[in-house]
C-alpha cells in the first residue's frame, strides 16, 4: 500500500502546492466525498474542486505531511496523517489532520472520501 501511494502523494503535494486544480482534482473519484469537520462537505469532483480553491486562493503552499499511517485492504487503502503547510506569501502556518481513502478504479487508486480537520 506505501509502494502504491508513494507517487500518488507526491504527485498531490506538488499539484496542491502549486495550487493546480485542474490536475488535482483528477486524483478524486466523480463520486468522491470531502468532509471538512465542523464546517461541511462537498460531493463530486466539482464540489471538491470549489471547496479546494478556498484554500488554495493563500497562494502557494509549502506542505509537509507527519505521522503518517498507511492501510490496504482488498481495492482500498486508508491514509492517515498529519500536516504541517505554510503559505508561502504571507507566513501563515497551518497544521491539521486528515484521512484518505482510496479505490483502485480500473487501473488507477482515487481518492473516494477525504476528511480534514484544521
Amino acid at each position: 500500500a506505501v509502494a502504491i501511494l508513494a507517487p500518488i502523494l507526491e504527485r498531490f503535494n506538488k499539484l496542491f502546492s502549486d495550487n493546480n486544480l485542474d490536475e488535482l482534482i483528477t486524483l478524486y473519484g466523480p463520486d468522491a466525498v470531502m468532509v471538512t469537520r465542523g464546517e461541511g462537505c462537498a460531493y463530486g469532483r466539482d464540489a471538491i474542486k470549489a471547496g479546494l480553491a478556498e484554500f488554495t486562493a493563500k497562494g502557494k503552499i509549502d506542505s509537509k505531511m507527519v505521522n503518517r499511517e498507511i492501510c490496504g485492504v482488498g481495492d482500498h487503502i486508508i491514509l492517515r496523517a498529519q500536516f504541517d503547510a505554510t503559505v508561502i506569501s504571507s507566513g501563515e502556518h497551518i497544521k491539521g489532520k486528515f484521512e484518505q481513502i482510496f479505490r483502485k478504479e480500473g487501473e488507477e487508486w482515487l481518492i473516494i472520501f477525504d476528511e480534514f480537520q484544521g
